[in-house]
């Protein structure tokens, strides 16, 4: 069952920054489909899949900001196209 597959994940957080905080992208690693991980999403984080990655996401952000790196340089390695749009 693929709900299986997806539960013995252990390292969600780095399989989302592979992904560059892409639904699209994560389900294609995971060799799911989107709506799968949808469905598993709100079962194991208690959030859309969207909203789960964009938490990361900022708290990523977060962390980078408070090594000292600039917004430009957060931005880039969030995979933000372009810096205005972090």
């Amino acid at each position: 069952m693929c709900t299986s597959r997806l539960s013995r994940i252990t390292d969600w957080e780095t399989l989302a920054q592979e992904s560059r905080y892409s639904v699209a992208s994560l389900a294609e690693r995971c060799g799911v489909s989107a709506r799968q991980v949808r469905r598993f999403a709100h079962g194991a984080f208690g959030l859309s899949p969207h909203e789960w990655l964009h938490a990361l996401r900022l708290g990523w952000a977060f962390e980078l900001l408070n090594e000292g790196r600039s917004a430009k340089e957060t931005s880039i390695l969030l995979g933000y196209k372009h810096p205005a749009h972090f």
